[in-house]
């Protein structure tokens, strides 16, 4: 094997992983509080494609305001402060 095809299958593999991995590492990133939920659906369920468009969908989706740490009512407001 030359060392170009090294390198190109090498380069290869690494994209590949990046990709399966992408959830995740997104995940990472925006810290996420269930990150864990969405590595274990991606390391058990990603090859499936449901499971790895699922895991992307979780964090890619806007965290509430709870979630957020952010009080649900404001100053002033009937809620309860």
């Amino acid at each position: 094997m030359s060392l170009v095809a090294a390198v190109a299958s090498l380069a290869l593999i690494l994209i590949v992983l990046t990709l399966y991995w992408l959830p995740s590492i997104v995940g990472f990133c925006r810290r996420r509080p269930d990150l864990v939920t969405v590595v274990v659906v991606n390391a058990l369920l990603g090859w499936t494609m449901v499971g790895w468009v699922f895991a992307l969908g979780r964090v890619l989706r806007p965290l509430g305001a709870h979630a957020a740490g952010t009080k649900p009512y404001g100053p002033g407001s009937a809620g309860l402060d």
